[in-house]
């Protein structure tokens, strides 16, 4: 499928296993240049190198637990330096497991990327609770279904949170 997204860059949590890393192939796949994170760095590693291999594209990993700021913030600081910026953004939510809501207002205006899909939902009211201080500073749409194909019609000239629909 080809999404037009050659070129592109992604900053995406969570991306040596499971959804994370399903995110980041998929989107290399179609082009975009990818910054992962993960606690367990050999894993990180492996699935870059894997990623890579498969993709051809710059594939960025950076060991993080988001649980502490400073790597928090040292992830979205080396990834925009590698990847010379950052045009969407997968961003962790849960404020119990990964950065405070204000401190990742505070990374994301400092990257501005055009497009912030929230993710790691850990706790009831997640949602709701991140949408209404987000609308505060940003456009927020929620899209109608749990899936959502990106392509460059997709990508917004301003920044822009986009909520996907849960079951």
């Amino acid at each position: 499928m080809e999404l037009q997204l050659t070129g592109k860059t992604a900053l995406i949590t969570g991306g040596s296993e499971g959804i994370g890393k399903g995110i980041a192939l998929g989107l290399a796949k179609e082009g975009v240049d990818v910054s992962i994170c993960a606690r367990r760095v050999d894993l990180l590693e492996a699935t870059a190198q894997e990623i890579r291999d498969e993709t051809g594209v710059k594939v960025v990993a950076i060991g993080a637990d988001l649980t502490d700021n400073d790597q928090a913030r040292n992830f979205v600081e080396e990834s925009a330096k590698e990847l010379g910026r950052i045009d969407i953004a997968f961003a962790p939510i849960d404020g119990f497991m990964t950065m405070t809501h204000s401190e990742l207002f505070r990374v994301l205006a400092q990257i501005r990327p055009k497009l912030i899909i929230p993710m790691h939902y850990g706790y009831y009211g997640a949602v709701e609770e991140f949408a209404e201080k987000a609308k505060a500073l940003y456009p927020v749409r929620t899209h109608d279904s749990d899936r959502i194909d990106i392509s460059l019609a997709k990508v917004p000239r301003q920044t822009m949170v986009l909520f996907l629909k849960g079951e």
